[in-house]
């Protein structure tokens, strides 16, 4: 889980893309929730316009990116739930989105 900016020089921005970029076209494809998925969308959106920014130009990470960036993964995990995509696999992302609709 990404808590602070520490954790963000960890983060494996390509697996962390590909996560993003597949929860964003099974939130696509699915049948529209309200406000919410447009919400969740925006967010990774302005995640992944991050991701690029870092991975074009590594060494340019100043505090204010830094933050930016922060808030939208703790925006998005607020959102979305607290979830770790590093730790689940294909049958507990399933079981989640389940719950989600029984909600």
């Amino acid at each position: 889980m990404i808590t602070d900016i520490e954790s963000l020089n960890l983060l494996d921005l390509d697996q962390f893309s590909a996560d993003l970029e597949e929860l964003k076209q099974e939130i696509i494809t699915e049948e529209a929730e309200g406000d919410e998925d447009d919400v969740i969308l925006e967010v990774i959106k302005v995640i992944q316009e991050e991701i690029v920014k870092r991975k074009s130009n590594p060494e340019k990470k100043d505090l204010a990116s830094n933050v930016k960036f922060l808030a939208y993964i703790n925006l998005f995990n607020s959102l979305f739930g607290e979830v770790d995509f590093e730790e689940l696999d294909e049958d507990e992302l399933e079981d989640i989105e389940e719950d989600e609709e029984e909600k």
